[in-house]
């Protein structure tokens, strides 16, 4: 694990088996301790840009992070791209939300612990996911682009 960041919940997790955590209710049910912005990046990044082999994941000041294999290009243009897209990369997603204080620091911490930690395979990219209440929506910031040589 990462240096820094601690497991929260991950996609091989036998507890969650049977569990439809798309839904709201089951996350708080289930993840209280998870906000439910990374719930709604969650949704997206699964639903809509097909992540794969996901991880949750605490940070310094409680940024939350999921880490899972998602094609470059949905991450790029919002796309919904099959996940057997030859650019599917392993990748670090960190989760904000609007009606939080935005930390630098914090998000620096996370950056430097995913690039001299032991996750495997190491996150390729890492991106800052933007949740925003009013109007509900989602956009994706590179915070580092390929952390692979």
């Amino acid at each position: 694990m990462a240096p820094g960041l601690e497991p929260l919940i991950d996609s091989e997790d036998p507890s969650l088996r049977d569990v439809d955590l798309r839904s709201k209710d089951v996350w708080r049910q289930y993840l209280p301790h998870i906000p439910l912005h990374v719930h709604d990046i969650w949704v997206d990044v699964l639903d809509r840009k097909g992540m794969q082999s996901w991880s949750v994941l605490c940070g310094p000041a409680s940024l939350v992070c999921l880490f899972g294999h998602v094609s470059l290009q949905a991450m790029m243009n919002g796309t919904n791209l099959p996940p057997s897209q030859p650019d599917m990369a392993p990748v670090a997603i960190i989760c904000q939300t609007d009606a939080a204080p935005f930390d630098a620091r914090a998000v620096q911490h996370i950056r430097d612990a995913v690039v001299a930690g032991t996750l495997s395979p190491p996150p390729a990219h890492i991106y800052l996911a933007l949740a925003t209440a009013s109007p509900p929506s989602i956009s994706y910031y590179r915070v580092h682009d390929s952390l692979v040589p």
